[in-house]
């Protein structure tokens, strides 16, 4: 190279700018930074902001190169953390359509939120927020490009004022109509204090034609809106939880397909549980702990579910031996402070129920022959399957035989 081109060349060097590279070029640079810096890239110019826009910055993506799995792991803390509102917006703006799945937990975000994932998460298929601020209007049209969404969970925090509520028709209005799973809580944490679920929101209910699970909690729910939610047949799994049953007329369910009921800490739940209970013979797991005002006679319909599998029935004065000794084939019975169960009903559990899993019979009317009993079940056992039993400290001090028990059978340690 003459000296003359040598010099010409370092001319033209001392003026290179990266600003005369296209977007292509810069897109390709932009490539090998790290994903702290291609978070930054935007801040720097307009120019850079369009060009990082062709960049895929998501998790799914890096982690198809092995070299980049710290970076993968910075993107998961971005979502893990608890970031300022403003913070976790620019976030989602830059990772959003790469997410199938979004909580937000915590109550650290309002309702406002929406806005961002409305444009920048379309690929959701899970999403579940816990706000501490709420405002309807952030729903409208919420859901529209949302098209893949299949579970929806919306919870308000204690500051959420009452008035605020526009009964949540506006959430409902633009979800999908292949959503199959709500779930929606009250901001009232006292049943004294309860929300009125309006007949506006049960009846959007209706075009939900794949909705498979809903769930109400901390909620007053009149007569005419159980009517409309039992009459929604395609429902798997049903929960009115911590809520207020208000009924004045009679009730008629469709629920065939129902197999998961909770109605714990719910009050007024006989006329409920007796005409879901009438319809749904495919119910396996029944929890209406903490029910104290329930009946007797409610309780006596629950002996029809041949299929149920899974009972809880804790601190329910009601439930004595002939309430227990009407179940079959358990997985999992909870009858904790039920003081008027007692070793009969309990063996009886024990002997015909080959698949017990756990039994909770704390602060029960049970002895120390339960134990016994259960002792003996799991040597008669074939394979190594384990029973958790749950009892009182004073019947552990009182089985003599408690160092020679089997180890299939766990003794007061939570599965």
């Amino acid at each position: 190279m003459s000296s003359s081109e040598k010099l010409r060349l370092d001319e033209t060097n001392d003026n290179v700018s990266i600003n005369i590279l296209n977007n292509k070029c810069l897109v390709k640079i932009f490539s090998f930074l790290t994903i702290e810096d291609m978070l930054q890239i935007k801040k720097v110019c307009k120019k850079w902001r369009d060009a990082s826009q062709v960049l895929n910055i998501s998790q799914e993506n890096i982690k198809k190169d092995p070299s980049r799995s710290d970076d993968a792991d910075k993107i998961h803390k971005h979502f893990e953390g608890f970031p300022e509102q403003s913070e976790l917006n620019k976030v989602l703006c830059d990772c959003g359509d790469s997410l199938t799945s979004l909580t937000l937990s915590n109550y650290c975000y309002d309702s406002k939120i929406m806005f961002v994932i409305s444009q920048h998460c379309h690929n959701l298929t899970k999403l579940e927020l816990d706000l501490y601020k709420y405002n309807e209007n952030d729903f409208h049209e919420a859901f529209t490009k949302l098209n893949k969404l299949k579970s929806i969970t919306i919870s308000y925090s204690n500051y959420v004022d009452h008035d605020d509520y526009g009964h949540d028709t506006l959430i409902l209005q633009s979800l999908p109509q292949t959503i199959q799973e709500i779930s929606l809580s009250s901001a009232a944490y006292d049943l004294d204090f309860l929300v009125p679920l309006s007949n506006n929101f049960t009846k959007t209910l209706d075009k939900f034609n794949a909705l498979c699970t809903l769930e109400l909690r901390y909620w007053s729910l009149e007569t005419s809106v159980l009517n409309m939610i039992l009459k929604k047949s395609t429902l798997t799994h049903l929960t009115l939880a911590e809520s207020e049953l208000i009924i004045d007329e009679s009730l008629t369910s469709n629920l065939d397909n129902l197999e998961y009921l909770d109605l714990s800490y719910a009050k007024n739940i006989d006329k409920v549980l007796t005409s879901i209970v009438m319809s749904s013979m495919k119910l396996k797991h029944i929890d209406i702990s903490q029910c104290t005002d329930v009946s007797k006679q409610a309780l006596c319909h629950l002996g029809k579910l041949d299929n149920l599998k899974k009972i809880f029935i804790n601190y329910i004065e009601q439930v004595d031996d002939s309430i227990i000794s009407q179940f079959n084939n358990l997985n999992i019975l909870e009858c904790e402070g039920c003081t008027s169960v007692s070793d009969s009903s309990i063996i009886k559990i024990l002997n015909n129920s080959d698949k017990l899993e756990f039994l909770n019979v704390q602060r029960t009317g049970v002895t120390h022959a339960t134990l016994g009993c259960a002792s003996q079940i799991v040597q008669s056992r074939n394979g190594d399957e384990k029973l958790h039993v749950l009892v009182s400290e004073n019947i552990v001090d009182e089985f003599e035989a408690i160092d020679d028990i089997p180890l299939s059978l766990v003794i007061n340690e939570l599965l």
